[in-house]
């Protein structure tokens, strides 16, 4: 045996060519041969890449590695390998400072001391018997040589119906082009595509003969002791090889290799829990109850504890399961379990038919709606040019196509109207409601708000005969020409087909100044649709201007040579109050008021007819109250939690005395807490007020409660949680009685009743990650939901509680006309309040290549936003929330054909008041670097919610993006720096207390059902990954074969050519090229990458899916923690169909937040109103900050002023929400929790920005 030989990292197969990963590599026009032996070593050497890497690696290469320590070991105790479900310890969560602690350790440490090879459990994954130099432990013998021999030993006087040999050390696996010689788990056998032939190899015996058999092929597995009787299958497992069948001899299994030690444990606990599963069924069918997948939450677990409660093999798999929910396990099993189910003698086949839940899991409980007649061929393609001539010719290619797999996407027709030029009118199909439904949409919209009273104010009149001007007076609309080039103006002026050339710009005049005759005036500036996020597409309504919180307060006035006209204007108005002037119809109307600086449209009340310089009480100070939670910034890095206890003046100075809340992980070592589990402690220190940030939401709890939702998310949307206090002397006990301490604690979920809840459509629902979410911020309650696919339906229904939602499986489209229809099995408007949706982005997103984007398909997918645009149209509920990619928002240079701009235009156009936010999952605590666009919506009648308050730090190494542009040069939006109570959840924060699985190849790890692959990796997939270096952390190929710069220095690659060629594809492959992503490994103390539809560790834009410390993908479970699914929780499906579900769902944690908002702005508060304990409100205890908002006018600029006269004749109405109900108005509690929709004028910088026109000089 040469030396390269021993470290061969391949099987010598002469002529035969390894293949790539399962869904990327070239299937094999036939089965190859079994494998010829290989050197017998591990594959991987793994010290060897470990030594050869330290050269070009950071400091803790060395001591980082898992395999390599000195004595003592430090670090967590070892892991349960998915192997041995016996071993119930975790791997614990190691940070980063614990880490470094070790990193500097094992750098200072003498070279003379020890080091001691901690080798893990063995990483083979194909037989020993396949590797040159295997010794068998037994004589070696063909399988009819080893029987025949065998039965002559049994006795002639042998009475059982059968005959059994005992299998000792054995392995099983499977031969395939694509998976030669490789191990696999039992379950596999007959439940997986080309997996009904399997091999083993091993030692069968009968007393003290014994053999050495293998390839042995084998397509039976029996088992026993399915009966309730049994408390475990225990040794009742055999197996029937090709040579016997029809014969009654089997091999009974005993110990396995030790290569197939972590294969076969995780098949005994399944083989327990089928037994236990069937053993269930059978014990219903026979009470005639039937058995949903619900009773696997908790009535299963509790009924085979009843029954099995005193035997101690079935209480050791009860708790290395470690909870009484195994609907996931369950489903992770599915396959064998039915077939298990089908092979039971007699009943089997009436379990499988009985009952329901074999139904629930394989995705057949819930029909679609209906089968629409499809129109268009999915492979068209359509012309994408940037000319006027576009959609003409996107219209002619969809024309042409063939009948397909395309239904036409159902809208309303002001819907259509305002998409049809977007170039899929042909694929739209218009539908009026049914007249039966007039009344109900009626009805719904005087409830939500958007039927008001309205006010025409004003004239209409233009330079002329005339001097006009000095008739104009407060309350007026003006128009002036727009800003010239070379004044410092940022606003351009832009036109399209929807926009012509005439263009000024109207103000609300606030001031009329005359000085010597001449008059000037200051102005609230009014915006067109054109100069808000509108932009150039079209807009409903071309007499709608909106009101702005922009003014000339602080800029240059509006000199009276520049005034053009006076318009009469409906305040409060439609477009019904402009059709008819020489009716007394208006020339504009007025309904809506632009925050620009938010990005945000929020309904028009009286008082925003003066700017915040000139209202009364402008400058009122921020004031917090005794008993207020607030985060400060104190000492450490990021904000800390504490109670307003008082405040008093000294000096001249204000103070402010607050109690600490302290960090329970920081105090309690005994264990390891949440991050946003706080301590009640004696602690009181007095703080400028100037340090206080913003409020926080904190809540006390008893020690043996459950901790709900919101307060269960570890500190997203600044919401926080105490059961405990700290004693002067630093003992810590739990909270007796925790109504009586005294502060202002945040809402109780357990409490607000399900009748107060806005009631919700989950469209495009998915697996239910976002609804569940949106649902978890105690606002919300989904009633209806609706996806197309299968598995999402059926999964959001196993984590639903049975009754409360409906389901509608199939497009959103059928849903629809259904509804338009008045179906009686769908929702009729007025029942509906709350409408969510994350519309399919792969018509948006830039992963979608070119020639995809130009489909058919992709042209439908963009086309469902209008759908979604129609069920606001025909429902109108009081609230909605849309999500998607940054991408849908359109750069410069494509302004004119903005699918998000025209939603934005279609969902203003109706009334409701829009919020444009741009989010980061990362910044309310998920673990991945994800960021996606949301559109918050609220009726006129309801108050906007707020945008929700990043609780997590930026990572310092994303930028800070913007998002699309307007008119004016500005994002649409941006990230901003806010100051946080939390730090960034990196990928070893949210997973590393997962189970180390080596290469996932045992398919299933006890506790952890989803723990596991979602793809299939050959033979030449692990060994590119293996070429893929552990460290430095991050590696990809592109840093592994063309080097990398870290900190300022350069780092050659380490990958030699012939590795490269004899491992990889093409060199000339984009995923072959510098930049790519490719074979990436996730960087421990980064982010995860976004979670897309699937794994692809290939590919050039989304590969870094690969484990930083394993030779594997991440895992099914790893990519539910970086989406924020909960562990607890279920998904359907394959494992590719789970995955698929995960990447197509919104970030959990940023739709609880988004939630919360929402639940604050329909209740009115975060905070459990109802205990005040006395706190009292006297002045004495209020905690007041100096000017939150706005700068005072300077009054030397009124020469001879006029004051504004304008009154609205019919305020606005307060409607009925839990928000309203105690007698404040939306508009009131507009500026309630800090005002957060107020507007903060204090620098030149944003008046620079924003302002139509720049600064003038203050002095």
């Amino acid at each position: 045996m040469t030396e390269d030989d021993v470290f061969s990292l391949r099987p010598q197969r002469p002529g035969v060519r390894s293949r790539g990963w399962t869904k990327f590599g070239e299937l094999s026009p036939d089965l190859s041969p079994l494998p010829s032996p290989i050197p017998l070593q591990q594959q991987q050497t793994v010290v060897a890449h470990h030594l050869g890497f330290a050269k070009d690696s950071s400091p803790d290469v060395l001591s980082s590695s898992p395999l390599l320590t000195h004595r003592p070991p430090p670090g967590p105790p070892q892991s349960r390998v998915s192997g041995d479900w016996h071993d119930e310890s975790r791997l614990l969560r190691r940070d980063e400072d614990a880490e470094q602690s070790h990193n500097e350790e094992v750098a200072a440490m003498p070279m003379s001391q020890n080091i001691v090879v901690e080798l893990p459990c063995s990483t083979l994954n194909k037989p020993k018997s396949l590797y040159m130099g295997f010794v068998p432990p037994a004589r070696r013998a063909k399988e009819s040589e080893a029987v025949a021999t065998l039965l002559d030993i049994v006795t002639q006087d042998h009475s059982d119906d059968f005959v059994e040999f005992h299998l000792t050390d054995f392995t099983v696996y499977i031969n395939n082009a694509l998976y030669p010689g490789e191990l696999r788990p039992l379950q596999h056998l007959a439940t997986r595509q080309s997996s009904d032939r399997f091999y083993f190899d091993g030692i069968l015996c009968r007393g003290t003969t014994r053999f050495f058999v293998e390839r042995v092929p084998f397509r039976e597995l029996p088992i026993g002791n399915y009966t309730i009787s049994e408390h475990t299958v225990g040794d009742q497992i055999w197996i029937r090889s090709e040579l016997n069948a029809g014969k009654e001899i089997y091999y009974k299994l005993g110990k396995p290799a030790v290569e197939y030690a972590r294969f076969f444990g995780p098949f005994l606990w399944i083989a327990d829990l089928t037994k236990h599963v069937l053993d269930y069924c059978e014990h219903l069918h026979a009470k005639k109850r039937r058995v949903v997948l619900h009773d696997f939450r908790e009535c299963f677990g509790d009924f085979v504890s009843s029954m099995h409660q005193k035997s101690p093999v079935f209480q050791k798999w009860f708790r290395a399961h470690g909870s009484t929910d195994f609907r996931a396990a369950i489903v992770a099993n599915v396959d064998f379990i039915w077939k298990e189910a089908v092979g039971l003698p007699r009943v089997g086949r009436k379990l499988t038919s009985w009952h329901p839940f074999w139904r629930e899991v394989k995705g057949d409980r819930y029909q679609p709606m209906k089968t629409k007649q499809t129109v268009y061929s999915d492979t068209t393609q359509v012309s994408e040019e940037d000319t006027s001539s576009e959609n003409t010719a996107n219209r002619e290619t969809i024309k042409t196509g063939a009948p397909g797999n395309i239904a036409p996407t159902i809208v309303t027709p002001y819907i259509y109207n305002l998409f049809s030029h977007m170039g899929f009118d042909v694929i739209m199909k218009p539908m009026s409601p049914h007249k039966q439904l007039a009344q109900d949409q009626l009805a719904q919209a005087q409830v939500t708000g958007h039927l008001r009273m309205a006010t025409v104010h004003g004239a209409d009149q233009q330079k002329g005969g005339h001097d006009f001007v000095k008739y104009i007076k407060p309350g007026d609309v003006i128009s002036t020409p727009p800003d010239a080039e070379g004044t410092g103006t940022k606003w351009k002026r832009e036109t399209s087909k929807h926009h012509g050339s005439d263009y000024v710009w109207y103000g609300l005049v606030q001031e009329v100044h005359v000085r010597s005759a001449h008059r000037s005036f200051d102005v609230i500036w009014m915006y067109q649709p054109r100069e808000t996020p509108c932009g150039l597409m079209k807009y409903p309504w071309a007499s709608e201007l909106f009101l702005s919180d922009s003014c000339t307060c602080e800029t240059t006035r509006v000199d009276a040579r520049d005034v053009l006209a006076t318009h009469s204007t409906a305040w409060c108005g439609t477009s019904e109050d402009c059709s008819d002037a020489s009716r007394g119809g208006a020339e504009f109307f007025v309904r809506q008021t632009y925050l620009q600086e938010e990005h945000c449209w929020i309904s028009f009340k009286e008082n925003h007819l003066v700017c915040k310089h000139r209202q009364e009480g402008v400058n009122a100070s921020r004031k917090y109250q005794k008993g207020d939670t607030v985060l400060a910034k104190v000492e450490q890095p990021y904000l800390q939690a504490f109670v307003v206890e008082a405040t008093y003046r000294e000096g001249g100075k204000r103070w402010a005395r607050v109690r600490r809340l302290l960090r329970r992980r920081d105090r309690d070592t005994s264990r390891t807490f949440p991050p946003n589990e706080l301590l009640w402690s004696d602690q009181l220190i007095e703080i400028d007020p100037k340090r206080i940030v913003r409020t926080c939401v904190v809540r006390a709890f008893h020690g043996a409660d459950e901790i709900p939702a919101p307060y269960s998310y570890n500190g997203t949307g600044d919401v926080f949680f105490l059961t405990r206090r700290e004693k002067t002397g630093g003992a810590i006990e739990t909270i007796e009685h925790p109504r009586s301490l005294s502060f202002r604690q945040g809402f109780d979920p357990t409490t607000s009743p399900a009748s107060m809840r806005l009631r919700g459509l989950d469209l495009f629902c998915g697996g239910g990650n976002f609804g569940r979410g949106l649902e978890d911020g105690g606002g919300i309650q989904m009633r209806w939901a609706n996806d197309i696919s299968s598995s999402a339906v059926h999964t959001y229904m196993a984590n639903t509680e049975p009754g409360v939602c409906t389901p509608y499986l199939g497009s959103i489209d059928d849903l629809l006309e259904k509804a338009l229809r008045g179906d009686a099995d769908v929702p009729r408007p007025g029942e509906i309040q709350f409408i969510s949706g994350g519309s399919p982005c792969q018509g948006f997103s830039r992963l979608t290549t070119a020639k995809s984007q130009a489909t058919l398909k992709q042209w439908k997918n963009r086309s469902l936003v209008a759908s979604f645009a129609s069920f606001i149209d025909f429902y109108k509920p009081q609230f909605g929330l849309l999500e998607n990619v940054p991408s849908m928002v359109q750069g410069e240079n494509k302004r004119e054909n903005c699918f998000f701009s025209q939603l934005v235009c279609s969902i203003v156009g109706l009334g409701y008041q829009v919020r444009i936010i741009y989010a980061d999952a990362w910044s309310f605590g998920a673990p991945q670097l994800r960021s996606r666009v949301f559109l918050n919506f609220a009726a006129p009648g309801v108050r906007m919610p707020r945008p929700p308050t990043p609780s997590h730090s930026h990572p310092s190494d994303v930028r800070m993006g913007k998002l699309g542009k307007m008119s004016n040069g500005q994002p649409i939006g941006e990230r901003v720096h806010v100051l946080t109570p939390f730090k960034f959840v990196s990928a070893i924060e949210a997973a590393g207390d997962l189970p180390h699985i080596q290469d996932g190849k045992a398919d299933f790890c006890v506790g952890f059902p989803d723990h596991r692959l979602s793809l299939g990796i050959t033979a030449k997939g692990q060994s590119q990954m293996r070429l893929i270096p552990f460290h430095p952390y991050g590696m990809r190929f592109d840093k592994t074969y063309f080097g990398y710069e870290e900190n300022g220095r350069r780092f050659p690659g380490i990958m030699t050519i012939s590795d490269r060629d004899s491992h990889f594809p093409n060199p000339k492959e984009l995923r072959m090229q510098p930049g790519s992503k490719g074979w990436g490994r996730v960087h421990p103390h980064d982010l995860f990458r976004t979670v897309v539809t699937a794994c692809n560790p290939t590919d050039t834009r989304t590969g870094v899916v690969n484990h930083w410390q394993q030779q594997r993908p991440l895992t099914i479970l790893e990519a539910r923690r970086a989406q924020g699914f909960a562990d607890h929780e279920v998904i359907l499906g394959k494992p590719h169909q789970q995955w698929h579900i995960v990447g197509n769902s919104v970030a959990r944690q940023a739709a609880m937040a988004f939630g919360l908002a929402i639940r604050e702005a329909w209740f009115g508060t975060l905070y459990d109103e109802g205990n005040t304990n006395g706190l009292a409100t006297d002045p004495l205890h209020n905690l007041t900050i100096g000017g939150d908002f706005g700068i005072e006018s300077d009054s030397s600029k009124s020469m001879e002023g006029q004051t504004n006269d304008l009154h609205l004749e019919a305020p606005p109405e307060t409607y009925s929400t839990p928000a309203t109900s105690v007698g404040e108005s939306a508009d009131e509690l507009s500026t309630h929790n800090n005002g957060h929709n107020r507007k903060r004028r204090r620098t030149t910088t944003l008046v620079q920005l924003y302002s139509k026109r720049p600064l003038h000089s203050m002095g």
